[in-house]
């Protein structure tokens, strides 16, 4: 297997979905054994030598892709918005950063204590090393990422979770009737009780009208 085959394979495999092989294949040009003869020098590739070094290289792309694996939420509007960190495991790190793309740093938990960034919203850090983003809003939506810094001799790694919340949907406010004036709502009330006090005469005064006209209809016959 010579060396421009082994990095055309690399580069079908696994540098078009991650772009994170040219300094790989720099490594690997300058890995080239040379070696010289006493006619003079000339290069010579180590075929078993590059062989090893892509598998090395197929087993360290293959973590990468697994510790920068990605996570998809939809959030709802107005409500509290929680995102996980992946691959994080208790004690195996000694500082978690959350960031949002494309450089904005939010919170940070290092040595027990948090630290929070001066980023353009409130969150907080969960005892799981989680984001919570409470009252969330469409502006919101991204890309965050949880930076995992690793022990002394432990790698590091990070998380990606993308985050989309929808158009906020609100209800049409219901109209509330109009308010009347002072003069007006006086007026309106004193008329209510005028009523109020008219109506028994009002109704007296047709019942005894009533009473009459019966009376002249059939009057009392004479004894």
């Amino acid at each position: 297997m010579g060396l421009s085959l082994i990095l055309t394979t690399l580069e079908g495999t696994f540098c078009q979905p991650w772009r994170h092989c040219e300094g790989i294949k720099r490594a690997l040009i300058e890995e080239t054994v040379y070696t010289e003869a006493v006619s003079g020098a000339h290069f010579v590739s180590n075929t078993d030598q590059l062989q090893k070094m892509l598998l090395s290289i197929y087993v360290e792309l293959a973590f990468l892709h697994l510790a920068t694996s990605s996570h998809k939420i939809v959030g709802n509007c107005k409500e509290n918005g929680t995102l996980n960190c992946y691959g994080i495991k208790k004690g195996s790190f000694n500082a978690i950063t959350w960031t949002k793309q494309p450089s904005f740093h939010i919170i940070r938990r290092s040595r027990g204590q948090i630290w929070p960034y001066d980023f353009n919203r409130t969150a907080y850090l969960t005892d799981e090393n989680s984001l919570l983003l409470p009252d969330l809003t469409p502006e919101d939506s991204g890309t965050y990422e949880c930076l995992i810094g690793a022990n002394p001799g432990g790698q590091n790694s990070k998380s990606e979770v993308i985050l989309e919340v929808p158009v906020c949907v609100t209800e049409p406010p219901v109209p509330e009737p109009p308010d009347l004036p002072i003069p007006q709502t006086v007026g309106c009330f004193l008329a209510i009780c005028l009523l109020k006090l008219l109506l028994p005469i009002i109704v007296a005064q047709v019942f005894h009208g009533l009473r009459r006209e019966v009376k002249s209809e059939n009057p009392l016959p004479l004894s």
